[in-house]
């Protein structure tokens, strides 16, 4: 929705309010204001809550695993995650936050958060870059060699055709071109002009959404084991990309565009963590689809913040604990079901190029 114009974007939203303002197809009281376009750093922020709420960094009695015992932000968890069309980072860093700031408060608690979102350097739009920087750098050629794609893998793109070699040596070297040097202020710095602050050595990373799904692919993340290293991550990346289209198919009985992507991703993600968020050579990370028997999703943290925003939590009771008031149990019960009727239409609905709904 980000990356839609601007004109795009307003139709996808009529569309929404007239669908929630109907009585036959949504029962539950709606208002056009209780639903927008969330901004990267939301996203990112809400996902950074539904971590942390399901790894148990929050005081909650009665909460879906229990309820935490901690609240300081020593033990909170950082998270990444890579969406289709964005990156997002969110993090406490240990000293003073000079910019980028998101104000988050659970339960009376402040936490400094560290957010932002990297519009355009999401999963599909960094392997259109690959494509724009290799065709730059081809100037006229009809076939490119791609080393981000696997071996025999070939993909259209207008009159080119791209031919993968499976090189991840090749790859970061593409990879570092787009990216470029980081260049910001105040420093240090994240991606290009933007500002990061340094992240701690101990501190504990989630990886989310896309990046999740190629862990799987590379065979990191599986159901003994969560946690790896940035090298493990590129162990498993060169024995992958090394491999021919046909031999993964056949090994995973997978198929469709994203086989190469995996090779690609995790390349990404290799480069991303080494040069971009500078991790310690020694920092692990876990991932995957469920914490603590929850799913850890932006959608969740939406809930928390809202909830939080308004102002409805003022001591041990509210929606997170068993012993939650017949007065909220209804506004958190209708935002849950909102955000989820908003999930489905943002999968059902789609926008033709000339802004047409279908």
């Amino acid at each position: 929705m980000r990356l839609l114009l601007e004109t795009d974007a307003d139709a996808v939203m009529k569309r929404i309010h007239k669908i929630l303002t109907n009585k036959s197809k949504n029962p539950f009281k709606y208002r056009r204001i209780q639903s927008r376009v969330l901004s990267g750093e939301e996203e990112g922020a809400f996902g950074w809550l539904s971590v942390n709420y399901l790894n148990n960094l929050f005081p909650i009695d009665g909460g879906p695993i229990g309820g935490g015992t901690s609240s300081t932000t020593d033990d909170s968890w950082g998270i990444t995650e890579l969406g289709g069309a964005s990156l997002q980072i969110a993090f406490i860093p240990s000293g003073t936050l000079l910019a980028n700031k998101f104000p988050v408060k659970v339960l009376g608690t402040h936490y400094p958060l560290y957010v932002h979102s990297y519009l355009g350097y999401g999963q599909k739009q960094i392997l259109k870059k690959i494509t724009d920087y290799l065709r730059a750098n081809n100037d006229g050629q009809r076939s490119i060699e791609n080393p981000c794609m696997l071996k025999d893998d070939a993909k259209e793109d207008g009159n080119v055709t791209f031919r993968g070699t499976g090189n991840p040596t090749e790859c970061r070297k593409v990879f570092r071109a787009i990216l470029g040097e980081a260049n910001c202020l105040p420093q240090p710095c994240g991606l290009g002009p933007v500002y990061q602050p340094t992240i701690p050595r101990k501190k504990n990373f989630f990886e989310l959404s896309a990046f999740a799904h190629t862990l799987m692919a590379l065979g990191i993340l599986n159901a003994k084991s969560t946690t790896h290293t940035v090298s493990d991550i590129t162990a498993a990346t060169e024995r992958y990309c090394a491999k021919t289209l046909d031999e993964v198919k056949q090994e995973t009985g997978r198929n469709g565009d994203y086989l190469s992507a995996d090779c690609t991703v995790g390349v990404y993600m290799e480069v991303l963590f080494n040069d971009i968020y500078r991790f310690s050579s020694t920092a692990e990370f876990n991932s995957g689809f469920n914490i603590n028997g929850g799913v850890p999703e932006w959608t969740l943290g939406a809930i928390i913040y809202e909830h939080e925003r308004r102002g409805k939590d003022k001591g041990p009771t509210g929606p997170f604990n068993t012993g939650e008031s017949t007065s909220d149990a209804p506004r958190f019960h209708s935002a849950l079901i909102l955000v989820a009727l908003l999930a489905f239409l943002a999968h059902g609905v789609s926008v033709t190029g000339d802004g047409v709904l279908s």
